[in-house]
């Protein structure tokens, strides 16, 4: 065999060597790709399907809110009940409906309540108010406007009927 014959088959062999790295890298990077999508499909999948949960959580838990005062066991009557929402979901007049229709002389008590569903916890906000109630940092006030655009300074010993 001549030099040309050697150096031909030396550079047909890095050619052949090149071309099949090239075409394994090529194969290798479609494959991690196809991967990769396959991985992130299947990751969106399992991200949508907790977030419907999650949000039908949501909303299974806001319309047990509204409806609390109606189901059986709640405790006040419906009528005392005034939903909130925001920091707490209602706030019972205990004993409003008999005071106002002449039954009673006076509430019972005024009761802040918050209806959990499934493992809800009460969050930062409603956990500062159950403290307070707690260490008797509740009061009333009687606001007198002084005008359509503003309000006078709540008086701050206590009531004040106007």
């Amino acid at each position: 065999m001549g030099v040309t014959a050697v150096i031909a088959a030396v550079v047909g062999a890095i050619v052949g060597i090149a071309a099949a790295a090239w075409a394994l890298q090529s194969w290798e990077v479609r494959r991690a790709t196809r991967l990769l999508d396959d991985w992130r499909g299947q990751e969106a999948d399992l991200l949508m399907a907790a977030s419907e949960r999650h949000s039908r959580a949501v909303v299974r838990g806001q319309i047990t809110e509204q409806v609390t005062p109606l189901l059986e066991g709640f405790g006040w009557d419906p009528a005392d009940a005034r939903f909130l929402g925001k920091p707490v979901d209602y706030v019972v007049f205990d004993g409003y409906n008999e005071v106002r229709t002449g039954d009673r002389d006076r509430l019972r008590q005024i009761v802040f309540v918050d209806v959990k569903t499934g493992r809800a916890a009460l969050s930062k906000v409603e956990r500062r108010v159950k403290a307070c109630v707690e260490r008797g940092a509740v009061h009333g006030f009687v606001l007198a406007a002084r005008s359509p655009l503003g309000v006078g300074p709540p008086e701050r010993d206590g009531w004040r009927d106007r």
